[in-house]
């Protein structure tokens, strides 16, 4: 199974070249290329936005007709109602996970210091409620887990799991909050070496315009609790010798 979806998808490329070269077919080849070669430096091709556009292109490319006796308006219309149905539903359920995302990761949390420890309490069962009640999506399940890692709480409490979750995480999304976050479950982990990797990379991810802010967030950390100390000091050193601070 694994060879056909490999051999199946060379197989049309391969005689798409040798076959008659058009401008048409060379932009297709061209398209697929960049989306191939991308997929490589930043984003897998498995991604499934990635992964779609890669076979619309690659349906394209293979121009081979068959002749096939369909009643075509019925198929056409069956078509047309299956993907007006999963339009629909997709543009609800993305209106739901939009929404959510506005009360997680793009919420301005300095509005928390204004709220009483009542109000704060409420927002954050608030918060972890529309997350629960969000529905696994195919293409969605992604979101689903980053806001609920975004909602875990920084403690020692199933660190492991939390760790777990983080890693998943990870490899599909790259952010600073998201770095730090994992490095303080790395430390509190006992894993410093592992945490200060995350942390030097949640300062040079975005052409190091968060070092200060890593720095600040790493200081409050190390006077809190001894397992930050040293990722502290190693920290302030590597800031420096790179010119960071």
């Amino acid at each position: 199974m694994v060879c056909y979806f490999y051999f199946f998808p060379l197989f049309i490329l391969i005689r798409s070249l040798k076959g008659n070269s058009t401008p048409h077919n060379g932009l297709l080849f061209t398209s697929l290329l960049i989306i191939g070669l991308y997929s490589f430096s930043e984003y897998p091709l498995w991604y499934t936005r990635y992964l779609i556009l890669a076979v619309f292109l690659l349906a394209l490319i293979n121009t081979k007709v068959f002749n096939v006796n369909l009643k075509l308006n019925v198929l056409f219309v069956i078509l047309c109602c299956i993907i007006t149905v999963g339009s629909a539903y997709y543009y609800v359920q993305y209106k739901q996970y939009s929404q959510v995302h506005k009360y997680t990761l793009s919420y301005d949390y300095s509005i928390l210091d204004e709220m009483s420890d009542d109000e704060r309490d409420e927002f954050s069962k608030y918060q972890i409620d529309i997350v629960n009640n969000l529905p696994s999506i195919f293409g969605f399940s992604d979101y689903k887990e980053l806001f609920i890692y975004y909602l875990l709480p920084t403690n020692s409490e199933q660190l492991n799991d939390k760790i777990a979750v983080g890693n998943r995480v990870l490899t599909k999304y790259l952010d600073v909050n998201i770095l730090i976050k994992q490095g303080i479950y790395l430390a509190l982990n006992d894993q410093p070496e592992e945490a200060l990797y995350l942390f030097k990379g949640a300062c040079t991810l975005n052409h190091n315009q968060k070092c200060n802010e890593v720095s600040k967030i790493l200081q409050k950390l190390a006077d809190a609790n001894v397992k930050f100390r040293n990722i502290n000091d190693a920290y302030i050193k590597w800031e420096i010798e790179n010119n960071f601070s």
